[in-house]
């Protein structure tokens, strides 16, 4: 095997370790602040503080990325990430087994303000990590075959954080509420190890100029790039709308469905599998139907999707609506990536790919806000079980006007990409 390959099936598994790993902590991020608290704000704020990371960071990861050694980023956040996790494992071991749930205010303050905390660094070192690697990949394969290698990749992802991830952690769950913790921490570890091997000079061409300098000129070539900005809008207004799907799912299993930590992990494993035959197929419907009748169709797809989620009868047919949600979201994303990819020279990549996502996520932390903030205050008139369907509604809604926004702006967009 060539030494491009080797680096390239390394990294591919390194980045399939942490992102089991990432979803171990998708589903315990809330689940552990719903063993403190009823109140859904509260249990929005987890996921929130990891959103938030996201937000704070994604410049700078940018600057940082197209300064300094990926492959060497990508290590420091993995082993980062591994200190903090299993740092919390312990002291949840320690302070085991916790009270009951408050419904006012959360039942242990100390283990509530920790788990903010690792969710804000863990999501300012995985902004780093998915950054750099994102960077990464033109520079260990043909940029002809990017469709293609993206979808794999993002398939892999999505078996890692979204399948395997969270049904181990969900198993895990049932176990106790700290083992999962500790789990994801060593899988970081196992990451990190697995880029130490890749051979080969990474370091790039250092620069001369100052942050700022970087920061603005990547800012200006993002703005001139006017159908770039636009997916990232897009991106964000999607992102806002799903998270806030996202995050009352949690109650809409406890509560409506009466699902417990493994429902939920089924559920969210159920769109990994989606996700898979998206990353997997995706390119190939990118051939048939063209990127921009794709990325339409996508788009619009999220709006009948969110509809059917609350009203779902049961565990399995909401799985089964995830799933094809997955299906066409992955396509939406292999869509999308390439498109960037090709279009930025490598010597900005890492800061338009940190720009773009601070648009396109920049709106996750509201969405996820918006939703506890949306059930909290339409519980008093709608009662909780109407309540927690308000965001899934709000959503469908949403969507379908965001399609009919940008429809044209795509079409525009992806077919003047060809010439």
């Amino acid at each position: 095997m060539d030494r491009g390959r080797m680096n390239f099936g390394r990294a591919l598994t390194s980045t399939g370790a942490t992102n089991v790993g990432d979803g171990i902590l998708l589903v315990c991020w809330a689940w552990t602040a719903s063993l403190l608290t009823r109140d859904p704000i509260l249990i929005a704020l987890a996921p929130f503080m990891v959103r938030l990371g996201w937000l704070v960071f994604a410049v700078f990861a940018g600057v940082i990325a197209d300064r300094y050694n990926r492959r060497n980023l990508i290590i420091a956040a993995d082993f980062c990430r591994f200190f903090l996790l299993f740092a919390l494992f312990v002291y949840m071991f320690h302070i085991s087994p916790l009270p009951e749930p408050s419904n006012a205010w959360v039942s242990k303050t100390s283990l509530y303000i920790l788990l903010l905390f690792a969710a804000l660094i863990v999501g300012m070192l995985e902004v780093v990590r998915d950054n750099s690697m994102q960077t990464f990949v033109p520079s260990l394969v043909d940029t002809t075959v990017l469709e293609k290698v993206n979808g794999r990749i993002w398939g892999i992802e999505l078996v890692a954080n979204s399948l395997i991830g969270p049904t181990l952690g969900g198993v895990l769950l049932l176990w106790s509420p700290y083992i999962p913790y500790g789990f994801a921490a060593l899988l970081y570890a196992i990451g990190a190890f697995l880029m130490l091997g890749l051979v080969g000079d990474f370091s790039l061409e250092k620069r001369v100029s100052t942050w700022w300098h970087d920061v603005s000129e990547a800012a200006k070539v993002l703005y001139q790039h006017e159908f770039l900005l636009k997916l990232a809008a897009i991106a964000g207004m999607w992102n806002f709308f799903f998270h806030m799907v996202l995050t009352m799912m949690i109650l809409h299993v406890q509560e409506t469905l009466h699902g417990s930590s493994f429902s939920y992990s089924v559920i969210l494993a159920s769109g990994a599998i989606g996700g898979v035959f998206g990353g997997w197929y995706g390119h190939l419907v990118v051939g048939k139907l063209g990127a921009a009748r794709t990325a339409q169709i996508a788009l619009l797809f999220s709006a009948p999707s969110f509809f059917a989620m609350a009203y779902a009868g049961n565990i399995w047919v909401l799985a089964m609506v995830y799933f094809l949600f997955s299906f066409s979201g992955l396509i939406w994303d292999t869509v999308s990536v390439s498109y960037r990819q090709r279009a930025l020279p490598d010597a900005v990549r890492g800061r338009m790919n940190s720009l773009y996502r601070l648009v396109s996520f920049g709106l996750i932390p509201l969405g996820i806000l918006a939703s506890g903030i949306t059930v909290k205050y339409a519980e008093i008139v709608l009662g909780r079980n109407w309540a927690i369907l308000v965001p899934f509604l709000a959503s469908s809604v949403g969507i379908v006007i965001l399609s009919l926004v940008t429809w044209s702006s795509l079409d525009k967009g992806f077919s003047k990409s060809k010439k």
